[in-house]
């Protein structure tokens, strides 16, 4: 009798060890991860702000599948963001929108409204992060300079969550390149800059 109550008192010491609740493995925490060019030291970081008009802002998952009802979102049970989708995506963007010269202005602010952050399966064993953006350029007294919106793809390599943040990942990379290609040409293309970068 004694040493079946000193089993079932190292059970329950097993069950109840560091980060586990009533024995179940607690959820995978996931961000975007650092950038492959993160910020300089001394560089000026862009100006905007970032909001999610996609939904709830918690920290679920989510993922569709597009092949059998693309219609329902679902969430994965076991892994979440580390925050909102939206805090994980300005996160990553932060450290690449930055100004490459020191010199000159920035009267405009980049508003971005995050329509879709999702992995989307396309088949049992294939999917990809989509994440769609309108991206607004603000003057500083407030008019709209220009506008865009991107819906940007990329492939997961495994069809999981994980699988899934890469994606999310080289998506939020390839809107980086987008914005600093679009802010570039709308400072060569326009003699008088309303945002004097």
């Amino acid at each position: 009798m004694r040493y079946l109550i000193l089993f079932l008192a190292l059970l329950a010491a097993g069950c109840a060890s560091p980060g586990y609740r009533n024995g179940v493995a607690p959820a995978a925490m996931f961000d975007l991860g650092v950038p492959a060019s993160t910020q300089k030291q001394g560089v000026r970081p862009w100006r905007f702000s970032l909001v999610s008009t996609n939904g709830g802002e918690g920290s679920s998952m989510l993922y569709r599948l597009a092949y059998a009802d693309g219609s329902r979102v679902m969430e994965y049970a076991n892994s979440r963001w580390i925050s909102t989708p939206s805090d994980v995506l300005r996160k990553r963007l932060e450290g690449q929108l930055f100004w490459e010269s020191v010199h000159g202005t920035d009267n405009c602010r980049l508003q971005l409204e995050v329509r879709r952050f999702e992995q989307v399966f396309s088949s049992a064993n294939q999917s990809a992060g989509v994440l769609a953006v309108r991206a607004s350029l603000m003057a500083q007294r407030g008019g709209l300079v220009d506008e865009r919106l991107w819906v940007l793809e990329a492939p997961a390599p495994t069809p999981d969550a994980p699988g899934g943040v890469k994606a999310l990942a080289s998506a939020a990379d390839q809107l980086a390149l987008a914005l600093k290609t679009w802010r570039t040409q709308m400072s060569g293309q326009q003699s008088d800059n309303p945002c004097g970068d």
